[in-house]
């Protein structure tokens, strides 16, 4: 609203009331003047005025206001989904290491078992060496 526009301009008798409802929202400024009579100079009468406003709450603050709403239900859902996704870390954590662990023993079962191949395959290779010795023995070839 601009500075200095007159919204309204009533000219009322010595007594009465009015009301005035005001369109758009924002800081008003509300003056009134009184017109005493050329006859009562210097005026010796009194003037009451009593102002009852009724101040409704401004769209701006509203929307401000469901803005804010909005927002701190997507922070709290924003929380929700930080919660959940921490939980989904510790959880594949602990599944990374179990599987590492499983792996570990694993690897180790698969070494004893290439140690045990090991030692049969040169057990075998001094059997056979052994007996193939004593069959060229017995038949006096070497």
């Amino acid at each position: 609203m601009d500075k200095n526009q007159r919204i309204m301009n009533q000219k009322s008798s010595n007594k009465g009331k009015f009301t005035f409802t005001v369109i758009d929202g924002g800081k008003h400024e509300i003056c009134f003047t009184v017109h005493a009579n050329s006859n009562d100079f210097p005026s010796t009468s009194k003037v009451k005025v009593t102002l009852d406003l009724a101040v409704k709450e401004d769209r701006e603050v509203e929307k401000t206001s469901e803005k804010i709403d909005s927002l701190y239900k997507s922070l709290i859902d924003l929380n929700n989904q930080i919660s959940r996704i921490r939980k989904e870390q510790i959880y594949q954590r602990e599944r990374g290491t179990k599987f590492n662990d499983t792996n570990e023993a694993i690897n180790y079962r698969i070494f004893i078992w290439i140690i045990v191949q090991i030692c049969l395959i040169v057990a075998v290779c001094f059997w056979q060496l052994r007996h193939l010795r004593r069959f060229f023995e017995a038949k006096k070839l070497v």
